[in-house]
């Protein structure tokens, strides 16, 4: 929080750490897990929009891929499919994981 340049961004993040603590508190424990895996997965796939955004759709600009493509002689597109792919695949692995403790009925391990 200490990071946050502007009032807006300081209120938001205040709020939403509010919401969370509260909701931790007041709301049942399926609907806190749904609630932070809606919020990891949002997480996950604006990581693979920001890839996209950065790398692919404007590879003039200097990011890490355009570093990384300096460095290798390996394209920043490359780079950028590359990195997509892994996000792709970790976030499959863990949704797949997720249903499956889900399925079992295994409990979250802070509730054990």
């Amino acid at each position: 929080m200490f990071l946050v340049r502007n009032p807006f961004g300081f209120g938001f993040g205040i709020l939403f750490a509010g919401g969370l603590l509260t909701g931790a508190r007041y709301i049942s424990q399926g609907l806190n897990r749904a609630l932070l895996l809606g919020l990891g997965l949002t997480s996950t796939l604006y990581a693979i929009l920001d890839i996209k955004s950065d790398v692919l759709d404007r590879p003039q600009l200097p990011s890490d891929a355009a570093m990384l493509a300096e460095m290798t002689g390996i394209p920043t597109a490359v780079w950028g499919f590359l990195w997509i792919g892994i996000a792709l695949l970790v976030s499959a692995w863990l949704l797949r994981w997720v249903a499956r403790r889900m399925e079992a009925g295994t409990p979250h391990p802070e509730a054990a």
